[in-house]
């Protein structure tokens, strides 16, 4: 896990953005990406975080032999808008878990967990290290935002 640290990542203080397609470039990068249709601005977009496509509408993922009723689920969902309370959440509280940011968002577990994947992804969020949870006594990992 030490590749993890974030003394040890390669983009730790980088500047970054992200562009229109959904790439992150760092530090003036320049951007060969194609062009994506304009679409309307969405809370997320004050944090460079553009919304997934996976799902009309929201970014959430439902698998192709779920129920209608997860499908109908996951189109509800508005992730966009959770990676903006996860990354608002690490900015203000560095070096805290997913139980942490949970208790400092007030949403579920469930709901703000999933959230942290597809942040690392886009590079806005990385694993800083380790720490013993006070809720259970486990070793978990801790985050902070890029």
């Amino acid at each position: 896990m030490i590749k993890d640290n974030f003394v040890n990542d390669p983009n730790y203080g980088r500047a970054f953005r992200v562009c229109a397609s959904g790439e992150v470039h760092f530090d003036g990068e320049a951007c060969n990406c194609k062009l994506t249709p304009q679409v309307e601005k969405h809370p997320a977009a004050d944090l460079g975080i553009e919304p997934p496509v996976t799902m009309p509408g929201s970014g959430a993922y439902a698998r192709r032999e779920d129920p209608a009723t997860s499908k109908e689920a996951a189109i509800t969902v508005n992730s966009a808008a959770l990676e903006v309370l996860v990354v608002d959440a690490l900015r203000s509280h560095p070096d805290i878990s997913i139980q942490d940011v949970v208790e400092i968002t007030g949403e579920r577990y469930r709901s703000i967990s999933p959230r942290f994947a597809p942040l690392r992804r886009k590079g806005l969020i990385y694993v800083s290290g380790k720490k013993k949870a006070v809720q259970t006594g486990r070793t978990v990992q801790t985050w902070r935002a890029a």
